[in-house]
């Protein structure tokens, strides 16, 4: 159920990305094109500008891999824990429901044996 939510909700934007970009197609080639020098040139000094930063100096790029990974294993391990409780209650109902249904034709035996 959630996977077929899931899967609407990005086919839906899928298309709805495809129609603005349709949509703004006419106003994407009037646009000058600028040469590729201009971008190189600004993206040149960026990797300078990012070292330059103090919250970043001190981190190396293995740690942050690191963190991200275990809190991704985290998250994991929560969904998949949440999943197993969802299918023991599940499990735990169709027992209850199992059980009613073998009373249901008792009762409708004892209740044509009065009649």
């Amino acid at each position: 159920m959630i996977q077929s939510i899931a899967s609407a909700i990005f086919i839906f934007s899928l298309f709805g990305l495809l129609f603005i970009v349709f949509r703004k197609k006419v106003l994407l080639t009037e646009l000058p094109e600028t040469g590729p020098s201009n971008l190189k040139e600004t993206l040149s000094g960026f990797p300078k500008f990012v070292t330059k930063l103090p919250i970043i100096k001190n981190i190396s790029l293995d740690i942050f891999l690191q963190k991200s990974l275990s809190r991704t294993r985290i998250f994991i391990l929560k969904t998949d824990n949440k999943t197993a409780d969802m299918l023991q209650k599940m499990r735990e109902n169709s027992r209850k429901k199992k059980f009613l249904d073998d009373n249901y034709w008792d009762e409708i035996r004892r209740a044509t044996k009065r009649r």
